[in-house]
Protein backbone atom coordinates (compact mmCIF):
# COMPACT_ATOMS: atom_id res chain seq x y z
CA UNK A 1 0.00 0.00 0.00
CA UNK A 2 2.83 2.35 0.97
CA UNK A 3 4.61 1.55 -2.26
CA UNK A 4 1.46 2.47 -4.26
CA UNK A 5 1.20 5.85 -2.53
CA UNK A 6 4.84 6.53 -3.30
CA UNK A 7 4.16 5.78 -6.93
CA UNK A 8 1.27 8.26 -6.95
CA UNK A 9 3.44 10.93 -5.35
CA UNK A 10 6.11 10.28 -7.93
CA UNK A 11 3.48 10.62 -10.68
CA UNK A 12 2.21 13.95 -9.34
CA UNK A 13 5.72 15.35 -8.99
CA UNK A 14 6.45 14.08 -12.43
CA UNK A 15 3.42 15.91 -13.86
CA UNK A 16 4.51 19.20 -12.31
CA UNK A 17 8.03 18.59 -13.54
CA UNK A 18 6.77 18.08 -17.08
CA UNK A 19 4.56 21.19 -16.93
CA UNK A 20 7.44 23.27 -15.60
CA UNK A 21 9.74 21.95 -18.25
CA UNK A 22 7.33 22.97 -21.00
CA UNK A 23 6.00 26.09 -19.26
CA UNK A 24 6.87 28.42 -22.10
CA UNK A 25 5.08 26.23 -24.60
CA UNK A 26 2.02 26.14 -22.28
CA UNK A 27 2.06 29.92 -21.80
CA UNK A 28 2.35 30.38 -25.56
CA UNK A 29 -0.65 28.15 -26.16
CA UNK A 30 -2.65 30.08 -23.51
CA UNK A 31 -1.72 33.44 -25.08
CA UNK A 32 -2.60 32.21 -28.55
CA UNK A 33 -5.98 30.98 -27.24
CA UNK A 34 -6.75 34.33 -25.62
CA UNK A 35 -5.67 36.33 -28.67
CA UNK A 36 -7.67 34.16 -31.04
CA UNK A 37 -10.74 34.38 -28.80
CA UNK A 38 -10.48 38.18 -28.58
CA UNK A 39 -9.98 38.53 -32.32
CA UNK A 40 -13.03 36.35 -32.94
CA UNK A 41 -15.08 38.33 -30.43
CA UNK A 42 -14.14 41.67 -31.97
CA UNK A 43 -14.92 40.32 -35.42
CA UNK A 44 -18.50 39.60 -34.36
CA UNK A 45 -21.15 42.32 -34.88
CA UNK A 46 -21.53 44.53 -31.81
CA UNK A 47 -25.17 44.50 -30.79
CA UNK A 48 -26.22 47.69 -29.02
CA UNK A 49 -29.31 48.13 -26.89
CA UNK A 50 -30.63 51.48 -28.16
CA UNK A 51 -33.14 53.46 -26.07
CA UNK A 52 -34.69 56.77 -27.18
CA UNK A 53 -36.96 58.76 -24.86
CA UNK A 54 -40.35 60.00 -26.07
CA UNK A 55 -41.98 62.57 -23.77
CA UNK A 56 -44.96 64.95 -23.95
CA UNK A 57 -44.19 68.53 -24.95
CA UNK A 58 -43.44 70.91 -22.11
CA UNK A 59 -45.50 73.72 -20.60
CA UNK A 60 -43.93 76.44 -22.77
CA UNK A 61 -44.56 74.49 -25.98
CA UNK A 62 -48.14 73.60 -25.03
CA UNK A 63 -48.90 77.23 -24.05
CA UNK A 64 -48.90 78.07 -27.78
CA UNK A 65 -52.37 76.52 -27.89
CA UNK A 66 -53.83 78.43 -24.91
CA UNK A 67 -55.67 81.03 -27.00
CA UNK A 68 -56.92 78.41 -29.42
CA UNK A 69 -58.18 76.21 -26.58
CA UNK A 70 -59.90 79.21 -24.96
CA UNK A 71 -62.29 79.29 -27.93
CA UNK A 72 -63.63 75.95 -26.62
CA UNK A 73 -64.22 74.50 -30.07
CA UNK A 74 -61.36 72.02 -30.33
CA UNK A 75 -58.62 71.34 -27.81
CA UNK A 76 -54.96 70.64 -28.51
CA UNK A 77 -52.85 69.67 -25.51
CA UNK A 78 -49.69 67.76 -24.74
CA UNK A 79 -51.53 64.57 -23.77
CA UNK A 80 -53.52 64.47 -27.03
CA UNK A 81 -50.40 65.04 -29.14
CA UNK A 82 -48.44 62.43 -27.21
CA UNK A 83 -51.20 59.81 -27.56
CA UNK A 84 -51.54 60.45 -31.29
CA UNK A 85 -47.78 60.14 -31.71
CA UNK A 86 -47.66 56.82 -29.83
CA UNK A 87 -50.64 55.52 -31.82
CA UNK A 88 -48.81 56.24 -35.06
CA UNK A 89 -45.67 54.51 -33.79
CA UNK A 90 -47.66 51.46 -32.74
CA UNK A 91 -49.14 51.13 -36.21
CA UNK A 92 -45.55 50.33 -37.35
CA UNK A 93 -46.13 51.84 -40.81
CA UNK A 94 -43.17 54.19 -40.68
CA UNK A 95 -40.91 51.58 -39.09
CA UNK A 96 -41.71 49.30 -42.03
CA UNK A 97 -41.01 52.14 -44.47
CA UNK A 98 -37.67 52.79 -42.74
CA UNK A 99 -36.71 49.10 -42.82
CA UNK A 100 -37.29 49.07 -46.58
CA UNK A 101 -35.70 52.47 -47.22
CA UNK A 102 -32.50 51.83 -45.26
CA UNK A 103 -32.18 48.18 -46.27
CA UNK A 104 -32.24 46.54 -42.85
CA UNK A 105 -33.42 43.42 -44.64
CA UNK A 106 -31.98 42.29 -47.98
CA UNK A 107 -34.93 41.69 -50.28
CA UNK A 108 -32.81 39.63 -52.65
CA UNK A 109 -32.61 36.86 -50.04
CA UNK A 110 -36.34 36.19 -50.29
CA UNK A 111 -38.11 34.19 -52.95
CA UNK A 112 -41.03 36.58 -53.29
CA UNK A 113 -42.46 39.88 -52.13
CA UNK A 114 -44.84 38.27 -49.66
CA UNK A 115 -42.06 36.60 -47.68
CA UNK A 116 -40.05 39.83 -47.71
CA UNK A 117 -43.00 41.85 -46.39
CA UNK A 118 -43.59 39.27 -43.67
CA UNK A 119 -39.95 39.60 -42.60
CA UNK A 120 -40.25 43.40 -42.59
CA UNK A 121 -43.38 43.22 -40.43
CA UNK A 122 -41.72 40.81 -38.01
CA UNK A 123 -38.68 43.06 -37.63
CA UNK A 124 -40.86 46.15 -37.16
CA UNK A 125 -42.53 44.48 -34.17
CA UNK A 126 -39.10 43.71 -32.69
CA UNK A 127 -38.85 47.46 -32.14
CA UNK A 128 -40.40 47.95 -28.71
CA UNK A 129 -42.50 50.97 -27.75
CA UNK A 130 -42.45 51.18 -23.98
CA UNK A 131 -44.76 53.34 -21.85
CA UNK A 132 -44.36 54.23 -18.20
CA UNK A 133 -46.22 56.61 -15.87
CA UNK A 134 -44.01 59.03 -13.99
CA UNK A 135 -45.79 61.30 -11.50
CA UNK A 136 -49.10 60.81 -13.37
CA UNK A 137 -47.43 61.82 -16.64
CA UNK A 138 -47.20 59.18 -19.36
CA UNK A 139 -43.74 58.90 -20.91
CA UNK A 140 -42.47 56.53 -23.55
CA UNK A 141 -39.35 55.17 -25.16
CA UNK A 142 -38.28 53.29 -28.29
CA UNK A 143 -36.08 50.26 -27.67
CA UNK A 144 -34.24 48.20 -30.26
CA UNK A 145 -31.15 46.00 -30.46
CA UNK A 146 -29.01 46.74 -33.49
CA UNK A 147 -25.35 46.75 -34.54
CA UNK A 148 -25.12 50.08 -36.39
CA UNK A 149 -25.45 53.24 -34.30
CA UNK A 150 -25.39 55.73 -37.17
CA UNK A 151 -27.93 53.84 -39.27
CA UNK A 152 -30.29 53.43 -36.34
CA UNK A 153 -30.16 57.18 -35.69
CA UNK A 154 -31.02 57.81 -39.33
CA UNK A 155 -33.97 55.44 -39.02
CA UNK A 156 -35.16 57.21 -35.86
CA UNK A 157 -34.96 60.60 -37.60
CA UNK A 158 -36.90 59.28 -40.58
CA UNK A 159 -39.61 57.74 -38.39
CA UNK A 160 -39.89 60.80 -36.15
CA UNK A 161 -40.27 63.25 -39.05
CA UNK A 162 -42.93 61.13 -40.73
CA UNK A 163 -44.86 60.42 -37.52
CA UNK A 164 -44.82 64.14 -36.63
CA UNK A 165 -46.25 65.04 -40.04
CA UNK A 166 -48.84 62.30 -39.67
CA UNK A 167 -49.91 63.64 -36.27
CA UNK A 168 -50.12 67.12 -37.75
CA UNK A 169 -52.36 65.85 -40.56
CA UNK A 170 -54.57 63.96 -38.10
CA UNK A 171 -54.94 67.10 -35.98
CA UNK A 172 -55.86 69.08 -39.08
CA UNK A 173 -58.41 66.49 -40.23
CA UNK A 174 -59.96 66.22 -36.77
CA UNK A 175 -60.12 70.00 -36.48
CA UNK A 176 -61.76 70.38 -39.89
CA UNK A 177 -64.34 67.75 -38.96
CA UNK A 178 -64.94 69.50 -35.64
CA UNK A 179 -65.48 72.81 -37.44
CA UNK A 180 -67.93 71.16 -39.85
CA UNK A 181 -69.85 69.90 -36.84
CA UNK A 182 -69.70 73.32 -35.15
CA UNK A 183 -70.99 75.07 -38.28
CA UNK A 184 -73.79 72.52 -38.57
CA UNK A 185 -74.58 73.05 -34.91
CA UNK A 186 -74.52 76.84 -35.37
CA UNK A 187 -76.77 76.63 -38.44
CA UNK A 188 -79.17 74.41 -36.53
CA UNK A 189 -79.35 76.91 -33.66
CA UNK A 190 -80.00 79.75 -36.12
CA UNK A 191 -82.69 77.72 -37.83
CA UNK A 192 -84.32 76.90 -34.49
CA UNK A 193 -84.25 80.56 -33.42
CA UNK A 194 -85.80 81.66 -36.70
CA UNK A 195 -88.56 79.09 -36.24
CA UNK A 196 -89.14 80.32 -32.67
CA UNK A 197 -89.36 83.94 -33.87
CA UNK A 198 -91.75 82.99 -36.67
CA UNK A 199 -93.87 81.03 -34.20
CA UNK A 200 -93.90 83.95 -31.76
CA UNK A 201 -95.12 86.32 -34.52
CA UNK A 202 -97.78 83.84 -35.66
CA UNK A 203 -98.88 83.38 -32.06
CA UNK A 204 -99.20 87.15 -31.74
CA UNK A 205 -101.45 87.42 -34.80
CA UNK A 206 -103.56 84.48 -33.71
CA UNK A 207 -103.96 85.76 -30.17
CA UNK A 208 -104.54 89.35 -31.35
CA UNK A 209 -107.22 88.26 -33.83
CA UNK A 210 -108.94 86.33 -31.09
CA UNK A 211 -108.71 89.33 -28.80
CA UNK A 212 -110.15 91.66 -31.49
CA UNK A 213 -113.12 89.33 -31.99
CA UNK A 214 -113.74 89.47 -28.26
CA UNK A 215 -113.41 93.29 -28.17
CA UNK A 216 -115.81 93.74 -31.08
CA UNK A 217 -118.37 91.54 -29.36
CA UNK A 218 -118.00 93.50 -26.12
CA UNK A 219 -118.18 96.86 -27.97
CA UNK A 220 -121.36 95.76 -29.78
CA UNK A 221 -122.89 94.63 -26.51
CA UNK A 222 -122.00 97.94 -24.83
CA UNK A 223 -123.64 99.91 -27.68
CA UNK A 224 -126.72 97.72 -27.45
CA UNK A 225 -127.01 98.45 -23.74
CA UNK A 226 -126.09 102.10 -24.17
CA UNK A 227 -122.92 101.87 -22.08
CA UNK A 228 -120.68 104.54 -23.56
CA UNK A 229 -118.38 105.27 -20.63
CA UNK A 230 -116.67 103.05 -18.11
CA UNK A 231 -119.21 102.28 -15.37
CA UNK A 232 -117.17 99.66 -13.54
CA UNK A 233 -117.02 100.19 -9.83
CA UNK A 234 -114.74 97.94 -7.85
CA UNK A 235 -116.69 95.54 -5.76
CA UNK A 236 -115.31 95.74 -2.30
CA UNK A 237 -115.83 93.06 0.23
CA UNK A 238 -114.87 93.41 3.82
CA UNK A 239 -113.58 90.23 5.30
CA UNK A 240 -111.83 90.11 8.67
CA UNK A 241 -110.99 93.81 8.43
CA UNK A 242 -109.25 93.27 5.02
CA UNK A 243 -110.35 94.84 1.73
CA UNK A 244 -110.57 92.51 -1.27
CA UNK A 245 -111.14 93.91 -4.78
CA UNK A 246 -112.64 91.43 -7.27
CA UNK A 247 -112.95 92.51 -10.89
CA UNK A 248 -112.80 89.08 -12.52
CA UNK A 249 -116.57 88.63 -12.43
CA UNK A 250 -117.36 92.11 -13.79
CA UNK A 251 -118.52 92.07 -17.46
CA UNK A 252 -115.97 93.61 -19.86
CA UNK A 253 -118.59 95.60 -21.81
CA UNK A 254 -119.13 97.79 -18.74
CA UNK A 255 -115.90 99.53 -19.69
CA UNK A 256 -117.96 101.29 -22.33
CA UNK A 257 -117.97 101.00 -26.11
CA UNK A 258 -115.95 104.20 -26.52
CA UNK A 259 -112.93 102.77 -24.69
CA UNK A 260 -113.33 99.35 -26.24
CA UNK A 261 -113.60 100.68 -29.80
CA UNK A 262 -110.59 102.95 -29.16
CA UNK A 263 -108.59 99.91 -28.07
CA UNK A 264 -109.68 98.10 -31.24
CA UNK A 265 -108.56 101.06 -33.34
CA UNK A 266 -105.16 101.23 -31.69
CA UNK A 267 -104.54 97.52 -32.11
CA UNK A 268 -105.48 97.61 -35.79
CA UNK A 269 -103.29 100.65 -36.47
CA UNK A 270 -100.15 99.12 -34.97
CA UNK A 271 -97.22 99.39 -37.37
CA UNK A 272 -94.56 97.88 -35.07
CA UNK A 273 -95.88 94.79 -33.41
CA UNK A 274 -92.51 93.61 -31.97
CA UNK A 275 -92.84 95.34 -28.57
CA UNK A 276 -96.11 93.45 -28.05
CA UNK A 277 -94.67 89.98 -28.76
CA UNK A 278 -93.54 88.14 -25.64
CA UNK A 279 -89.79 87.21 -25.55
CA UNK A 280 -89.28 88.41 -29.15
CA UNK A 281 -86.52 90.80 -28.17
CA UNK A 282 -84.53 88.06 -26.42
CA UNK A 283 -85.01 85.70 -29.36
CA UNK A 284 -83.85 88.30 -31.89
CA UNK A 285 -80.82 89.15 -29.75
CA UNK A 286 -79.88 85.48 -29.59
CA UNK A 287 -80.32 85.13 -33.35
CA UNK A 288 -78.18 88.18 -34.04
CA UNK A 289 -75.44 86.96 -31.71
CA UNK A 290 -75.44 83.55 -33.33
CA UNK A 291 -75.26 84.97 -36.86
CA UNK A 292 -72.57 87.51 -36.01
CA UNK A 293 -70.40 85.10 -34.02
CA UNK A 294 -66.84 84.96 -35.39
CA UNK A 295 -65.65 82.26 -33.02
CA UNK A 296 -65.41 79.54 -35.67
CA UNK A 297 -63.68 81.90 -38.12
CA UNK A 298 -61.17 82.94 -35.45
CA UNK A 299 -60.45 79.32 -34.62
CA UNK A 300 -59.92 78.42 -38.29
CA UNK A 301 -57.71 81.45 -38.94
CA UNK A 302 -55.57 80.81 -35.88
CA UNK A 303 -55.31 77.09 -36.61
CA UNK A 304 -54.36 77.54 -40.26
CA UNK A 305 -51.86 80.30 -39.57
CA UNK A 306 -50.28 78.39 -36.72
CA UNK A 307 -49.86 75.10 -38.58
CA UNK A 308 -48.90 76.66 -41.92
CA UNK A 309 -46.33 78.96 -40.35
CA UNK A 310 -44.85 76.35 -38.01
CA UNK A 311 -43.72 73.65 -40.40
CA UNK A 312 -40.38 73.39 -38.60
CA UNK A 313 -41.64 74.41 -35.15
CA UNK A 314 -44.52 71.99 -34.75
CA UNK A 315 -43.77 69.31 -32.19
CA UNK A 316 -46.00 66.46 -31.15
CA UNK A 317 -43.56 65.18 -28.52
CA UNK A 318 -40.14 65.84 -27.07
CA UNK A 319 -37.84 63.60 -29.08
CA UNK A 320 -34.09 63.89 -29.56
CA UNK A 321 -32.28 61.34 -31.69
CA UNK A 322 -28.92 62.43 -30.28
CA UNK A 323 -30.10 61.61 -26.78
CA UNK A 324 -30.38 57.93 -27.73
CA UNK A 325 -28.38 55.75 -25.38
CA UNK A 326 -26.48 52.73 -26.70
CA UNK A 327 -25.64 50.06 -24.14
CA UNK A 328 -23.60 46.97 -24.86
CA UNK A 329 -22.91 44.05 -22.58
CA UNK A 330 -19.23 43.21 -22.67
CA UNK A 331 -18.38 39.49 -22.68
CA UNK A 332 -14.62 39.95 -22.93
CA UNK A 333 -13.88 38.81 -19.36
CA UNK A 334 -15.96 35.68 -19.79
CA UNK A 335 -14.32 35.01 -23.16
CA UNK A 336 -10.83 35.44 -21.68
CA UNK A 337 -11.62 33.04 -18.84
CA UNK A 338 -13.06 30.46 -21.23
CA UNK A 339 -10.10 30.83 -23.60
CA UNK A 340 -7.64 30.38 -20.73
CA UNK A 341 -9.51 27.28 -19.56
CA UNK A 342 -9.73 25.76 -23.02
CA UNK A 343 -6.15 26.81 -23.83
CA UNK A 344 -4.93 25.22 -20.62
CA UNK A 345 -6.60 21.93 -21.48
CA UNK A 346 -5.31 22.04 -25.04
CA UNK A 347 -1.80 22.96 -23.81
CA UNK A 348 -1.75 20.13 -21.26
CA UNK A 349 -2.85 17.61 -23.86
CA UNK A 350 -0.18 18.88 -26.25
CA UNK A 351 2.59 18.79 -23.62
CA UNK A 352 1.86 15.28 -22.40
CA UNK A 353 1.43 14.03 -25.95
CA UNK A 354 4.73 15.61 -26.95
CA UNK A 355 6.42 14.24 -23.79
CA UNK A 356 5.09 10.78 -24.50
CA UNK A 357 6.61 10.88 -27.96
CA UNK A 358 9.94 12.02 -26.57
CA UNK A 359 9.83 9.22 -23.98
CA UNK A 360 9.46 6.60 -26.66
CA UNK A 361 12.50 7.90 -28.39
Amino acid sequence: MSQKNNENEIDIFKIFEIIWKFKFELISILLVSVVVALIYNNAQPKIYKATTAVKPIGIIESSKYDYFNSLELYEINSAKLFNLYIEQLEERKYFKDAIRKFGLIDESKFENKIEFNQAVTKLSYAIQILLVKDENILNGSIYFEYDNKLLWKQILSFVHENVTQSVKQIIRSNFEMAMINERFKNDSIIEDLEVEIENAINDYYRETNGHLVFLREQAALARKLGVAKNTIEAQTFILDSEYLVNESIIPFYLRGFEAIEKEIELIERRENIKPFIKDLNELENSLRSQKQSKQIDRAENFFNQFLDNSESDFSAVRFAVESTTFDRESNEILIILLSVFMGGIAGAIYIFFFYAILGRK
